[in-house]
């Protein structure tokens, strides 16, 4: 089940709304949300709940044991750790490695090619973050199982995020309020999420899925860049809106979630686009990979050596082959040579320059993670730099993508990309929904309509992140 579709939008979230709004007690709010999320999940992946259910029960099971064993947690924690892992690269790279060794005998010999589980990267974060803090501090261990079940399943942040501590979502178990300003401010940010995913970036997916599937010989350098930036809005307001959904969602449920984006593409520099991109996940890697490595101690290239193994980790996450592990890379050396050469503090008096050749090289980044190959992606990127006029065939679809709306749409998407939407309207969406402005209300409430039109008019788009 996914936020933009009718089942729910129209009979899940009000369903859910409506009986943890009933309840007084917070127990039986948590034991309605615990059963309400897997629920949500069984929609699309009833078999992985199963496997949701064991590995939920492991690590709590782990984290009592370590929190007894003393100096000898480390081996609990080594043990749960490796099968977290595990559960990871058997679903997410198993299929890929399969292919990449064994070629066109796969078929032969009928080697089994499982699709990645709804969420299982997300779900395996959080998994690895619980068990790693308990074994940094016993203290943090769950006793009660199904607090960490809630935690690792909890359906607005299942998705595409953002990532929780358990330590941080815990606390708002036992100690959480949703009034009526709570929900009605909900509503309005999942209304500007929801916004963002079916009018934004599912009219960004149309343009960018139909130019992504030609052949990249034959687009012209226009249509190579219009694929890029149609991408680039499509990931962009695809995971944001997805965000801006989860946090609304949990508002409403008395949840405070943490920021997730802050219109990366108006950043300066690398290192800024980090702070403001999936802000999460990267602060994951951060605190999980980078830090435990070493971090920034030591010598500055070993420190690069860190970076380059943790972005290498970041883009082998989306996937398993050559155009991830370029994503990944690609932003990491950036990164580094930023560091290195002191860039980002060399442009202040030319911070455009700085945009430019940040939004360049994150659209170069992006081009390899939407191509279907590194080849196809490496193709694209040479269109790009220097495409020729293209052929009939690729004019033709071009046309026929770029229709007067998807065209109205995008320009829209990249000043909202650059620019906060809290610019360019009256009032604040941010702010507590008694103290906006009559036409910021009358506005969320358009834009709500206008969105519940859109699902009930079409088929559902998946999220970029669906399979992640």
């Amino acid at each position: 089940m996914v936020f933009s579709s009718a089942p729910f939008l129209f009979i899940f979230l009000p369903l859910v709304l409506i009986l943890h709004t009933a309840v007084g007690k917070t127990k039986t709010r948590n034991v309605i949300l615990t059963i309400a999320s897997l629920l949500f999940y069984a929609y699309g992946e009833p078999a992985f709940v199963f496997v949701m259910l064991f590995f939920a029960l492991l690590n709590w099971y782990a984290g009592i044991r370590m929190k007894a064993a003393g100096r000898y947690r480390g081996r609990w924690f080594a043990a749960v750790l490796g099968l977290d892992l595990l559960l990871l690269l058997s679903f997410k790279f198993f299929g890929s490695l399969s292919g990449m060794l064994f070629g066109s005998y796969v078929n032969i010999i009928r080697m089994p090619v499982t699709d990645v589980p709804i969420g299982l990267s997300f779900f395996t974060l959080r998994l690895i973050s619980y068990i790693a803090d308990v074994y940094g501090d016993p203290d943090k261990a769950e006793k009660d199982p199904l607090r960490v079940l809630l935690y690792l399943s909890f359906f607005p942040l299942m998705t595409a995020g953002p990532i929780m501590k358990e330590t941080e979502f815990s606390k708002q178990l036992t100690d959480r309020y949703a009034g009526p300003e709570d929900i009605a401010g909900g509503i309005q940010r999942f209304t500007y999420g929801l916004f963002k995913k079916v009018i934004i970036a599912d009219t960004a997916s149309r343009v960018a899925d139909g130019l992504f599937a030609l052949d990249p010989a034959g687009l012209s350098m226009a249509g190579a860049w219009i694929a890029a930036i149609a991408f680039a809005l499509q990931f962009c307001f695809d995971l944001s809106g997805y965000a801006d959904m989860a946090i609304g969602i949990g508002r409403m449920l008395g949840f405070k979630a943490p920021e997730n984006f802050d219109h990366p593409y108006g950043s300066f520099s690398m290192r800024e686009f980090l702070s403001r991109w999936n802000i999460t996940l990267v602060g994951w890697f951060k605190g999980y990979v980078y830090e435990p490595l070493g971090g920034d101690a030591n010598s500055q290239g070993r420190s690069a050596i860190r970076k380059l193994v943790c972005f290498a980790a970041l883009g082998l996450l989306h996937g398993f082959g050559f155009k991830y592990l370029a994503f990944g890379l690609l932003i990491g050396i950036v990164l580094i040579a930023e560091d290195e050469f002191e860039i980002r503090y060399r442009l202040k008096r030319f911070k455009w320059i700085g945009w430019i050749y940040t939004i360049l090289i994150v659209t170069a980044a992006l081009v390899m993670l939407r191509a279907d190959t590194f080849g196809r992606g490496i193709a694209v990127l040479g269109r790009m730099a220097a495409g020729g006029a293209g052929t009939v065939t690729a004019h033709n679809e071009l046309m026929r993508v770029l229709d007067p709306y998807s065209v109205s749409v995008m320009l829209l998407g990249c000043v909202m990309s650059v620019i906060s939407i809290e610019r360019l309207v009256p009032g604040r969406f941010r702010t507590g929904f008694d103290k906006q402005s009559p036409a910021a209300r009358v506005l969320s409430v358009a834009i709500l309509f206008l969105c519940l039109l859109a699902v009930a008019g079409r088929s559902v788009v998946l999220p970029v992140y669906f399979r992640f």
